[in-house]
């Protein structure tokens, strides 16, 4: 009994602090990927394209 509660209680931390960090970076993380990864593939492309040619 003591290991699956240990195990419940891990797992519950566990979910908690997935749930915290997608919830306080979701909107941030959205927009911010989304514009930085567009940035490095056009940059990136244009660098090496550039360099290359």
């Amino acid at each position: 009994m003591a290991k699956e509660d240990v195990l419940g209680e891990a797992v519950e931390m566990l979910i908690r602090k997935v749930l915290e960090q997608s919830v306080q970076k979701s909107a941030g993380a959205v927009s911010v990927s989304g514009n930085s990864l567009k940035g490095e593939k056009v940059d990136g492309l244009s660098s090496a394209t550039g360099t290359s040619k």
